[in-house]
């Protein structure tokens, strides 16, 4: 019985560890995808302006 205890004990970390690090790739590509999101607002903002200042008059 001890065995099967041990055994269940290193499933249930295994199974924690692995959670764990679900939720941490979830935050990094979160992250990654804001990050992405502010380049691409940035890349928009300095076409407007240059377009802005490609204008006649």
């Amino acid at each position: 019985m001890s065995e099967d205890k041990s055994t269940e004990e290193v499933i249930e970390n295994i199974k924690d560890s692995v959670e764990e690090a679900v939720e941490d790739v979830k935050e990094t590509v979160e992250q990654a995808i804001d990050a992405v999101e502010d380049a691409a607002e940035q890349a928009i903002d300095a076409v407007e302006d240059v377009a802005e200042q490609a204008k006649p008059g």
